[in-house]
């Protein structure tokens, strides 16, 4: 009956053993190296940032989505400016042919009394 204590013991003292080999080794046999890996990182890491310096770059280049709605609204009330100008300007173009057509109606008006005078400034 001894000996399977001994045997048990020796089982039980193999396993300590080999966890505290374990546990002191901490992954050294990594099957990637650690250098390795830190460089693939480093690497990633690299192309992350010029990505991200890309983006920047585009965000400073391109509108955003809330400078286009404003634009649009600018244009909107420039539109509404331009078609009260355009109603003015047409106002301004029938004012001025009323104009013109007094114009012509005084100008002939004065022919006639031109004429007139002429003729009587003639004839004295």
């Amino acid at each position: 009956m001894m000996t399977s204590s001994y045997y048990e013991l020796a089982i039980i003292a193999f396993i300590i053993a080999v966890m505290a080999y374990l546990a002191l080794r901490q992954g050294q046999r990594n099957p990637v190296p650690t250098g390795q890996l830190d460089t693939q990182v480093n690497a990633i890491k690299q192309k992350v940032d010029e990505i991200e310096d890309r983006v920047e770059t585009m965000e400073g280049a391109y509108a955003k989505a809330s400078d286009i709605k404003r634009l649009e609204a600018r244009l909107d009330r420039h539109e509404h400016k331009m078609d009260q100008l355009a109603n003015e300007v047409s106002a301004i173009r029938e004012s001025m042919a009323a104009g013109d057509a007094q114009r012509e109606g005084t100008r002939r008006q004065l022919d006639l009394i031109y004429q007139v005078v002429v003729e009587k400034g003639m004839k004295s």
